[in-house]
């Protein structure tokens, strides 16, 4: 189950407020999970495509892949080298990343 989210409003009074709205359940929670157990063990972590992982302020915890479809693309950054990976060999499955834009 992907996490709950805080949600803020405002009152007619001005103020703000904010509800807790539940979590949604992961489409692929097997592929998920298979991925994460993966990286974690070499510690390389997954980020949604649609980011820049060269960008520090871009690698945070809210763009980081946590519903994963087998199939679907992400881009790979290496914590220990701080780097940028292209490809991930694990097993007989190679992991490809998306292009990213140089630093």
């Amino acid at each position: 189950m992907a996490t709950a989210r805080l949600q803020t409003f405002r009152s007619s009074n001005g103020s703000t407020y904010r509800v807790e709205t539940p979590g949604q359940p992961l489409r692929c929670s097997e592929d998920a999970a298979w991925l994460q157990q993966q990286l974690a063990a070499r510690g390389v972590k997954a980020y949604k495509p649609g980011i820049s992982v060269n960008d520090p302020k871009q690698r945070k915890a809210a763009n980081e892949l946590v519903d994963w479809c087998s199939g679907e693309s992400f881009k790979l950054w290496d914590r220990t080298k701080n780097a940028y990976v292209p490809s991930l060999t694990l097993g007989n499955t190679r992991l490809q990343s998306v292009p990213t834009s140089a630093p």
